[in-house]
């Protein structure tokens, strides 16, 4: 995208977010009861806005997974990507870097397939696979990546 283009989004994701706040700040987070599948939607505007939203509100999505009321993918999507942002290892093992392709460090990575599977998760290995990568647990001192 240009840098103009760029400008364009940023700004349409800024107007989606503040209307998501003002739908959770009335209603809570927009779950599978409350939206169906456009609570799909309300994720991805939260994964694609700035920090500070994704920090508030990632306790909100963890509740509802709980409830089973969102997708435990969207929580690890949005957990991983904040815990990396902050300088941490991400858990669930959903973020990818490039050059090369690779899954982004992981925290405790012996025990992540089990964290996947609590949430609903397939194995990383799986999940590795649709970007063809092979996935090996500690293949590069927690990095986990072959390809």
């Amino acid at each position: 995208m240009t840098p103009d283009e760029w400008k364009q989004q940023t700004a349409i994701d800024v107007a989606n977010m503040k209307r998501l706040a003002e739908i959770i700040d009335a209603y809570g987070w927009p779950g599978l009861r409350f939206a169906g599948a456009a609570s799909q939607t309300a994720f991805l505007v939260l994964q694609h806005a700035d920090h500070a939203s994704q920090s508030k509100y990632l306790p909100l999505l963890h509740d509802a997974v709980k409830r089973s009321d969102a997708l435990g993918s969207h929580f690890a999507m949005l957990d991983d990507r904040v815990r990396i942002a902050d300088g941490k290892l991400q858990r669930y093992g959903s973020q990818l870097s490039t050059n090369p392709l690779r899954l982004q460090p992981i925290e405790d990575e012996a025990h992540v397939d089990e964290r996947r599977r609590s949430i609903g998760l397939e194995p990383l290995a799986d999940y590795a696979k649709r970007f063809g990568l092979t996935y090996s647990p500690n293949a590069a001192k927690g990095s986990g990546l072959a390809n």
